[in-house]
C-alpha cells in the first residue's frame, strides 16, 4: 500500500472518532490494512503534520485536538502597501482582514495567516518560505489572494481560492459598471451635458495599461448623453516614461488637470468623473491653483472609500461614490465558506457594489 493511499484509510478512521480519542496500536492498524512499520511511520509523520492524529511518547496514538480545525491563508501583494502611488485603502484593508481573522478564529474553528508576497525583480511573485511545501502537504483549506492572479503562481492546485485585485476562477471585484452609471446618473440629474472621464493610467509590469471607458459611453447613453473621447482623460505614457516608476496618482490627477485647463481654449466641461480618489486629491490640488470653483463652474463625482477622509465632500456640487473596503473582506470570506463546503459560488465574480457617501460635516 503507498504512503498517500495509506494516509487516506488512517484520515478516514480518525474522522469517525472524536478528538482526544485513541486509535489502534501500531500493530494493529499494519494488520488492518495491511502494510509495514515503516510505511505506517511514513504515513503517521505526514498525518501529524496535518494536525490529523498525534503521537504520544509511551501513551499511543490519538485523534488531533485540530482535526476539524481548517488553515485559511491570506496572501498580500506587497507592493500594494510599499508605492508611495497606492491609495491607503490597501493598508486598510490588511487591517480589516487582521480584523476579520481574528473575530473568526473566536467563532469558527480556524487558524488563520496573512503572508506579504514579495516580487522578484522581474516582477514575478515569490510566495513566502514553506507557503508552497504547506499546501503540497494539503495542510491548507483555503486562500485569499490580494493583488495577484492564478496565472503568476500555481501552487494552490485544487486547494478553494478566492482573488481580489487579481484573476482567478473565484474573483470578487468593484462592480466597476454600477459605479459609471451612478455617477453619470448624478451629473445628469445636475443637467451636466459635456461630461469628461479622468483616471490614472497603471504601470504594469508590460507598460503603462489604458483605462477603459467603454462603461462610461455605455452609461452616458442611457441619459441620451453624449460621448466625447477627447474628454476622457488619462495621462500620457510618454509622461509615465519622463517620471518614476512609482509616480503618485495624486501627482497623474494633478498633471491631466493642469494640461486640460491650461490651453489656450480650455474644453468645455460642465460635469467631471474621476475614478479614483488619490487621482481627485490631485485634481482638487490643480483646481485651487487655477482658481476653479466646483459647484459652480463645474460639477464633480469622485471615487472614494468608505471610512476614507481623503476626499472631504461638503462641497457644493461635489458627489461621492464610496466603495466599502470591509465589504470586500466579508465577501472573500463567504465566498470562500462556500468553496470549503464543497459547494459552487453563484457567480464566478461577485461584485461589491458602490454607496453615494452622505454629507459629512464635522463643524456641526
Amino acid at each position: 500500500m503507498t504512503v498517500p493511499r495509506l494516509c487516506q484509510n488512517v484520515r478516514e478512521l480518525a474522522l469517525q472518532m472524536e478528538p482526544g480519542q485513541k486509535l489502534p496500536t501500531v500493530n494493529e492498524l499494519c494488520a488492518r490494512f495491511g502494510t509495514s512499520r515503516a510505511t505506517l511511520d511514513e504515513a503517521l509523520s505526514r498525518l501529524e503534520q496535518q494536525h490529523v492524529i498525534e503521537r504520544k511518547h509511551s501513551k499511543g496514538i490519538f485523534v488531533s485536538d485540530k482535526i476539524h480545525r481548517k488553515t485559511i491563508l491570506v496572501l498580500f501583494d506587497a507592493s500594494l502597501l510599499a508605492q508611495q502611488r497606492h491609495s491607503p485603502f490597501w493598508g486598510e484593508l490588511w487591517h480589516m482582514f487582521a480584523q476579520e481573522a481574528q473575530s473568526r478564529v473566536q467563532r469558527k474553528n480556524e487558524y488563520h495567516s496573512i503572508h506579504l508576497v514579495l516580487r522578484t525583480a522581474d516582477k514575478q511573485a515569490l510566495l513566502p518560505e514553506g507557503i508552497a511545501d504547506m499546501m503540497e502537504a494539503n495542510l491548507v483549506h483555503g486562500l485569499l489572494v490580494i493583488g495577484m492572479s492564478d496565472y503568476e503562481w500555481s501552487e494552490h492546485g485544487e486547494i478553494p481560492c478566492v482573488t481580489f485585485a487579481g484573476y482567478d476562477r473565484w474573483m470578487v471585484a468593484f462592480d466597476q459598471t454600477q459605479f459609471a452609471l451612478m455617477t453619470v446618473k448624478v451629473l445628469a440629474e445636475q443637467r451636466c451635458h459635456s461630461i469628461g472621464i479622468w483616471s490614472p493610467r497603471i504601470m504594469t509590469a508590460d507598460g503603462p495599461e489604458l483605462p477603459s471607458f467603454h462603461d462610461y459611453q455605455a452609461c452616458l447613453n442611457v441619459f441620451g448623453l453624449p460621448f466625447y473621447p477627447e474628454l476622457a482623460r488619462t495621462v500620457s505614457p510618454e509622461f509615465l516614461h519622463q517620471h518614476p516608476q512609482n509616480l503618485s496618482f495624486s501627482a497623474q490627477g494633478y498633471a491631466v488637470a493642469m494640461e486640460v485647463f491650461r490651453q489656450p481654449s480650455p474644453p468645455l466641461l460642465d460635469g467631471l468623473i474621476v475614478t479614483d480618489d488619490m487621482f481627485m486629491e490631485g485634481v482638487l490640488a490643480a483646481f485651487h491653483q487655477l482658481g476653479i470653483k466646483i459647484g459652480e463652474e463645474i460639477k464633480v463625482a469622485t471615487h472614494a472609500n468608505t471610512g476614507s477622509m481623503l476626499i472631504f465632500n461638503n462641497t457644493p456640487g461635489l458627489t461621492v461614490v464610496e466603495f466599502d473596503p470591509a465589504e470586500i473582506v466579508q465577501k472573500m470570506f463567504t465566498v470562500l465558506d462556500t468553496l470549503m463546503a464543497g459547494q459552487k459560488p453563484a457567480e464566478a465574480v461577485t461584485r461589491v457594489v458602490p454607496k453615494l457617501r452622505g454629507s459629512t460635516n464635522i463643524f456641526s
